[in-house]
């Protein structure tokens, strides 16, 4: 007839649960996610769990940790450049050049402990 519906769109077919759950989330995502500010959720987040939440802190602070040794790895091979660098200019005879690099070097070295001074003294009030 002219009025009945085309082969297979009239029938209502039983969803296995799983798929209805499926159906639910989205349905639910999508009458809600018109009211939700900002990016997209992530899929990955919720999915984590305590184990994950424990492996990313302590992955953290593993880099962290690495992150120090270089900072203290490169201040040693500074070190020992500006002291090779002094020697070779007090070697050479060329004192006032010295001294004029080592008033550089003390200014800049007390700017950075002045800074590190106030940072550690602003972090701990």
């Amino acid at each position: 007839m002219a009025g009945d519906p085309p082969e297979g769109q009239g029938e209502i077919v039983p969803i296995p649960p799983a798929e209805q759950k499926k159906v639910r989330e989205l349905v639910r995502r999508e009458a809600f996610g018109m009211f939700q500010f900002g990016p997209a959720p992530n899929p990955l987040v919720e999915k984590m769990t305590e184990e994950h939440i424990t492996k990313v802190i302590d992955n953290a602070e593993a880099d962290n940790k690495r992150s120090d040794y270089r900072v203290k790895f490169l201040a040693v091979i500074l070190t020992i450049g500006f002291i090779a660098i002094c020697g070779m200019f007090l070697y050479a005879g060329q004192s006032a050049l010295l001294k004029e690099i080592l008033t550089l070097f003390i200014t800049v070295a007390g700017g950075f402990a002045g800074g590190y001074g106030f940072k550690a003294y602003k972090g701990s009030h």
